[in-house]
């Protein structure tokens, strides 16, 4: 649904229309702007933070189209959570109403249990269980967060493998040229383990 770059948030059109025959528009667009300004003010908030996280769930996942994916849904999580922290967002409105494949249902059923609404969703309570011990929030825990959330989704992962994130794919595309270039020169010179592996695996 939502592409970030420069500073711009893009919308998908088709995506509203589908949204707009069960929604109010004004709604959906105020959920996609809450989602997707907290993915640039909070979570993953630059692309170094970006690769470290992928850097975790690639351990877990060795497949890097997995792996993407996973920190995807990793992040939306965390983003969605700090909105609801934060109160008054439409993103419950949207994820009630939104089509939602197994990895999309497991995660509703997350937010039904770590946020107390009720979002309609059934079923995965084995993985709901394993995901919602997690402290989203704790920024410190993030790049040991993102490996359990790994291995805990791996499984819907796997069965979904052509699945796509109703919310947008999220990965290098989402950010600038400059912030990219940041990002590596940060980690480079940490000396970050498997640096030359994961720019070959993001492209």
């Amino acid at each position: 649904a939502i592409e970030m770059k420069t500073k711009e948030i893009r919308i998908t059109r088709g995506f509203c229309e589908r949204m707009a025959e069960r929604l109010p528009e004004e709604e959906v667009v105020e959920a996609l702007l809450d989602h997707a300004t907290a993915h640039y003010t909070y979570c993953p908030w630059d692309f170094s933070t970006y690769l470290k996280l992928y850097a975790q769930a690639k351990k877990v996942l060795k497949d890097p189209k997995m792996a993407r994916k996973a920190v995807g849904y990793f992040t939306d999580v965390v983003a969605d959570t700090y909105c609801m922290q934060r109160g008054d967002t439409r993103l419950p409105s949207l994820y009630r109403h939104m089509d939602r494949g197994d990895v999309e249902e497991a995660l509703a059923c997350l937010y039904q249990e770590i946020w107390g609404v009720d979002l309609g969703a059934l079923g995965h309570r084995d993985v709901v269980r394993r995901l919602s011990r997690i402290p989203y929030l704790d920024r410190e825990k993030w790049e040991e967060n993102v490996k359990r959330f790994a291995r805990a989704l791996k499984p819907l992962l796997e069965e979904a493998e052509d699945e796509e994130n109703p919310m947008g794919e999220h990965g290098p595309s989402d950010f600038s040229q400059e912030d990219i270039g940041q990002g590596l020169r940060m980690l480079a010179t940490q000396g970050f383990e498997d640096f030359r592996e994961i720019v070959e695996d993001l492209g």
